[in-house]
């Protein structure tokens, strides 16, 4: 009987270190994503600022900061959007009044070089 409670307690501390493995390190690996750190590294963090869609054609806006959350709508590079917030890897941003996050790859503070704050 001591055997089973012990083969079950070991079972269980590897399911939960598997599962942390699968869970933690994307999300460790996203947040040194060098084409984050590059542009939002530096950036001192003073919001709402002007932020411009630069490193893609098209990028989706959701409905939370994660990969999974809805999609709200889609915007073309170019596009220029108010940023209100930072959150891991995401920017929250406004988009025709809604508050909405792109991944903080795909945007560029200012988007020409420079920080445009918002007044």
């Amino acid at each position: 009987m001591a055997r089973k409670s012990w083969s079950l307690r070991i079972t269980s501390a590897l399911l939960l270190a598997v599962l942390l493995a699968l869970v933690v390190t994307p999300a460790l690996a996203a947040s040194n994503d060098p084409s984050i750190t590059s542009k939002w590294g530096s950036f001192g963090g003073r919001f709402p600022v002007t932020v411009t869609v630069t490193d893609c054609s098209r990028l989706n806006l959701r409905s939370s900061a994660s990969l999974s959350a809805r999609i709200v709508t889609t915007v073309s590079r170019g596009t220029q959007l108010t940023a209100t917030g930072r959150d891991g890897t995401f920017i929250r941003v406004v988009w025709q009044g809604q508050t909405v996050y792109g991944y903080a790859a795909y945007l560029t503070p200012g988007g020409n070089g420079g920080y445009y704050y918002v007044p």
